[in-house]
């Protein structure tokens, strides 16, 4: 599916931050790869199973319930501000997983990211998880989804 105009910035965004995880794509040129990027040759969410599986040790499975071999699922996701009531990192696409998703979010204004691990137990039956954040791009960690919080890239994709 082709990225929409509005979350190019976000997907480039996604994408240069886990690049260096992958041991293919950390070896390109980063002109070459901006060009991909921004003519939407590149799948990014592809791009960022492939490099969980990498660091992981998983297979890409790619099926409706999971992305990895070990039953979990990858998410990428972006912060943005909700009808200005909320400013939320949303993940979606939850029908019919059924482990654990790794989840990549990025925060715009700090142009920060954050990982998380969440179970299934915790998001069984949503639509959505929102993950909060304050208007000036600090987390709202009073809430439960900061508890599946982990330290960085390769915790997410190992855990």
């Amino acid at each position: 599916m082709a990225t929409q105009i509005a979350n190019l910035d976000f997907q480039i965004a996604h994408f240069n931050n886990f690049r260096k995880y992958n041991s293919k794509l950390s070896k390109l040129d980063q002109h070459t790869i901006d060009v991909l990027l921004k003519d939407n040759y590149i799948e990014v969410s592809s791009a960022f199973e492939k490099t969980v599986a990498q660091v992981g040790k998983y297979n890409v499975i790619s099926e409706s319930h999971a992305d990895l071999s070990d039953g979990s699922d990858c998410k990428l996701a972006s912060v943005y501000n909700d009808c200005d009531r909320m400013y939320v990192g949303p993940v979606t696409g939850l029908k019919h997983k059924t482990g654990k998703l790794r989840v990549q979010l990025y925060e715009r204004i700090k142009n920060k990211f954050y990982y998380f691990v969440i179970p299934n137990h915790w998001y069984e039956g949503m639509v959505i998880i929102k993950i909060p954040f304050t208007f000036d791009g600090d987390p709202k960690r009073n809430n439960k989804w900061w508890d599946c919080e982990v330290i960085s890239f390769e915790d997410m994709a190992i855990m």
